[in-house]
């Protein structure tokens, strides 16, 4: 494999949170910025059918999201591979029916042919500096909506800003980016 997949593969897989980011912030900033929680996955041994000599990772994402009083989850699957340019880049998986919307531990075998790339997920490039990588995906969801994501991810922390836009209207996301550190809890 290679090596830089090999390194944004582990530094994707485990548990972060935002919580020195969301301390530092006043009462008032924390009522409009999350406190967030993601654990990660690598998901290609739950996958019945996977090809011997698949080169890539499939990883699962359980996000949590607490603001304005409320709380959110979410899940996602990722595919990180070695794109045709030699770059690393990630992809929107769209999950079976029966696998959505759950967290890890509930989820069913799943069979790689009923996987799919999503095709509205513009993938993620990532460029390396250092120990950090840094990829940018702007989507075009529908024609009046429009999904960006910008990370900076390193082996102690991922840099996640997204955004998503309505009608030219920001719907979804916030100024700054969310800092997850990453954490030794599940």
């Amino acid at each position: 494999m290679n090596q830089n997949l090999e390194e944004l593969k582990n530094d994707l897989v485990g548990t972060f949170d935002n919580q020195e980011q969301f301390e530092q912030m006043s009462k008032e900033e924390q009522q409009h910025f999350p406190f967030a929680r993601h654990r990660n996955f690598l998901m290609n041994p739950q996958i019945e059918d996977l090809p011997a000599d698949f080169a890539g990772y499939y990883l699962f994402e359980e996000s949590y999201y607490d603001v304005h009083g409320s709380s959110r989850f979410k899940s996602d699957l990722f595919l990180i591979r070695k794109s045709a340019i030699s770059q690393v880049e990630l992809l929107s998986v769209d999950l079976p029916k029966e696998a959505r919307n759950k967290k890890y531990e509930e989820l069913p075998k799943i069979k790689y042919e009923d996987l799919a790339i999503n095709p509205k997920f513009n993938p993620i490039r990532y460029a390396k500096s250092g120990e950090d990588f840094y990829g940018k995906s702007v989507s075009e969801f529908t024609p009046t909506t429009i999904f960006e994501l910008e990370q900076t991810i390193s082996p102690d922390m991922l840099n996640v800003k997204e955004t998503m836009y309505s009608k030219g209207k920001q719907v979804f996301g916030f100024d700054e980016p969310i800092i997850f550190q990453r954490n030794n809890m599940k």
